[in-house]
């Protein structure tokens, strides 16, 4: 009886850790999403297509829309993402030691090297 306690606490213990790295692995993947706000040219009406002039009165906020042809994402955004990746990699690290039998489903499952394209 205390066996099966313990393999259902492991159990829940497992999930809550699997769960924790899935919720980062997400925030991981929306880090860089090209939109608008996110770009080195953003409320610079002289450079920003969606920040114009028009009529001697600048048009914008266009943050959160869209990103036009001129995108270029900013410095921090691609740091950021390096950061939650390190992050991620650290929390499956601990994982895989704390149960190896979990290695290749962690492995398959959260493909880090795709995420730094």
């Amino acid at each position: 009886m205390i066996e099966e306690f313990e393999n259902l606490f492991t159990s829940c213990e497992i999930y809550l850790d699997l769960q924790t790295i899935q919720d980062a692995f997400i925030e991981t993947q929306n880090t860089d999403k090209s939109i608008c706000g996110h770009c080195d040219f953003w409320l610079k009406s002289s450079q920003c297509p969606k920040e114009h002039n028009i009529t001697g009165r600048n048009v914008g906020p266009s943050a959160n829309s869209f990103p036009c042809s001129k995108y270029i994402p900013v410095e921090w955004i691609k740091n950021l993402k390096l950061e939650r990746i390190e992050n991620v990699n650290k929390k499956i690290q601990a994982l895989k030691i704390k149960h190896p039998n979990l290695e290749n489903f962690l492995t398959k499952k959260y493909n880090l090297e795709e995420e730094l394209r």
